[in-house]
Formats: C-alpha cells, sequence, structure tokens
C-alpha cells in the first residue's frame, strides 16, 4: 500500500504539473521575470502546487489514509496562495489564511486546539509556511530540500512512533512528482499556492510523529534549512532596518548564487546540507537523549545564525 501511495503521488503530479505548463500560458496565469526577485528568463506558470496537492491527496487515498485536518488545511492554504499568485494579497491577510489552516489542522489531530502545544503548533504551521514560502527561490530547491525534511521526519517516526509508511512516502512521491518538472531550467514552479502546502504537509508529519515534548520540538527542527534560513533573513533585515515583509537576495541561496555557484550545485549543497542536518539531529537522539538532540539543534542553529547572518547578500541569480 505504501508503494502504492508513493507511485499514485508522483504520477498524478507530473501529469497536473504537465497540465500547469501547457494551461497555465494559455489562461495569462504566469510568473513574469522582472530581473531583480523574479531573474528567471521567460514566463513561468506558478501552478506546481496544484500538481503537489493533487499527488498529496490522491497518493495518500490510493494508500488508505484520509485526514480531513489535513485536506482542509491544504485546500484552504492552496486556495490562498492561487489568490495571492494571480493578484496579490497583504501580509495580514496571508498571516490569517494561514493561520486559521494550522488551527484545523490542530483541531483535526490528537492535540487539543486550546492548549500550549495547540498554541504551539499553530505558531509553527505560521512559521513553516512562511520559511517554505522564502526558501522558493531557485529552480529544484524547495521540493528537493522538502523531500529530504519528510525523508528525517520518517526516520523519526520509525523511530520514535508506527505512523504508517503511506503516510510519509504519498508526500515525498508527491513533491518529487513537481521536481521532475522544477529542476533547473525549471518548467513550472511551486508558486505561493504550492510552497504553502509543503509547508503544511511538512507541520502535519511533525504533529503527527510527535504531537507533545520534546519531541515535537526534535520533529520542527527537523525541517531544517528553511527554518535556518528564515532566522539568518529576519536577523539580517532587523538589523539592517529593511522591511521584513519585503523581498530581497539576502537568502542562504542567494549568497551561494553570489560566488558564481550555478542553480543546479546550489539546490544540491542545500539538499546535501539538509540531509547532514538530519543524521546529526537523529544520530544525538539515538545516541543520547532527545532533549540532547534539541539542544544541538538550538546551538548549531544559534552558530549558524551569528555567522551567516554577516555574509553579504548574494546576487539576482540568472
Amino acid at each position: 500500500m505504501a508503494a502504492t501511495g508513493f507511485v499514485t503521488a508522483a504520477g498524478v503530479a507530473v501529469v497536473i504539473c504537465w497540465l500547469g505548463i501547457v494551461l497555465g500560458p494559455r489562461f495569462g496565469f504566469v510568473d513574469r521575470p522582472d530581473g531583480s526577485l523574479k531573474p528567471h528568463d521567460r514566463p513561468i506558470a506558478p501552478l506546481g502546487g496544484a500538481g503537489v496537492f493533487a499527488g498529496l491527496h490522491l497518493g495518500l487515498g490510493a494508500a488508505g489514509v484520509f485526514d480531513p485536518g489535513l485536506f482542509t488545511a491544504t485546500l484552504l492554504v492552496w486556495a490562498l496562495g492561487l489568490v495571492d499568485d494571480r493578484f496579490g494579497l497583504g501580509p495580514r491577510v496571508r498571516l490569517a489564511g494561514v493561520g486559521l489552516a494550522g488551527m484545523t489542522l490542530v483541531a483535526f489531530s490528537d492535540v487539543a486546539l486550546f492548549s500550549v502545544m495547540g498554541a504551539f503548533w499553530i505558531f509553527v504551521v505560521l512559521v513553516v509556511v512562511n520559511a517554505t514560502n522564502l526558501f522558493d527561490g531557485l529552480d529544484g530547491l524547495l521540493g528537493s530540500v522538502a523531500a529530504t525534511a519528510m525523508a528525517g521526519l520518517w526516520v523519526l517516526a520509525l523511530l520514535q512512533t508506527e505512523m504508517s509508511a503511506a503516510t510519509f512516502l504519498a508526500p515525498i512521491g508527491a513533491v518529487l512528482g513537481f521536481v521532475g518538472w522544477n529542476w533547473p531550467p525549471a518548467r513550472i514552479f511551486l508558486g505561493d499556492n504550492g510552497a504553502y502546502v509543503v509547508g503544511v504537509s511538512l507541520v502535519w508529519l511533525g504533529l503527527n510523529t510527535a504531537p507533545s515534548g520534546f519531541d515535537s520540538l526534535l520533529a520542527t527542527a527537523l525541517i531544517g534549512v528553511p527554518l535556518l534560513d528564515l532566522a539568518v533573513t529576519v536577523v539580517r533585515r532587523l538589523l539592517s532596518g529593511a522591511d521584513l515583509t519585503s523581498g530581497g537576495r539576502d537568502h542562504f541561496y542567494d549568497r551561494l548564487r553570489g560566488t558564481g555557484m550555478m542553480t543546479a550545485a546550489v539546490t544540491r549543497v542545500m539538499t546535501a546540507a539538509q540531509a547532514v542536518w538530519i543524521a546529526v539531529l537523529v544520530a544525538v537522539a539515538e545516541i543520547g537523549s532527545v532533549l540532547a538532540a534539541v539542544v544541538t539543534a538550538g546551538v548549531l542553529a544559534l552558530l549558524a545564525v551569528v555567522l551567516l547572518a554577516r555574509f553579504p547578500p548574494g546576487a539576482p541569480a540568472g
């Protein structure tokens, strides 16, 4: 059943993304380059989220898994992202929509909505969704790193719980089905709609793997590189007095691109960094304790923020 879920999710994502590539330009639903924050060389449809959303739920369904909280929350953020991609939404509207999705996700989980852990997971949804959206800045990047993070959460689940493999393989398959079209040079983008779905899916996996205690902190920490990138970006903008809601070229991948590294190489480096991050934290959790792994994550994250925030922004990716 697990393999069926993976194959179905990947296959559906591939087909839906292909339809997005074909139909997006015909209906004018494209992301147009601007030479700065959008340096791609031609209009590209930001409809990859449709493939990830459809692949995720059809893959889970094929494996006999259905979570009404995940379905409702991802449907909400996918629709929110589509409107944002098409017409643009203000930060308060986006924040409210993502917050509502977080409440929905928690309401259908084993965590009480009006509790400390409920508030924690809603906050995690807000943070992770913003992190994945900001990290979606290079071809193949977010999909590759997110699939690696999902695999890391699967490893944690194998060690901590008895969750079905299909729960993890379907999301991984959906994301990888999209990555096949998004690998540089990309033919389709996730768009905000897809980045939001990926972010909610990551939190859902963490919430179901480790709903409370230090385990929940470790599950969140395993999302890794996108969260570190968000932290460094926020610190840099606070120190420079820049608007936190504005776009910029001050992310990890921008600085690597600024050294002359090609897009595909940056994606591979970031994915490898994600894999190493997961390996270190899981190893510490197994050799020592979950608490030791959480402390290790905090120390490494603090070092990353302090050191990387000092590096100058990179040049726009070309």
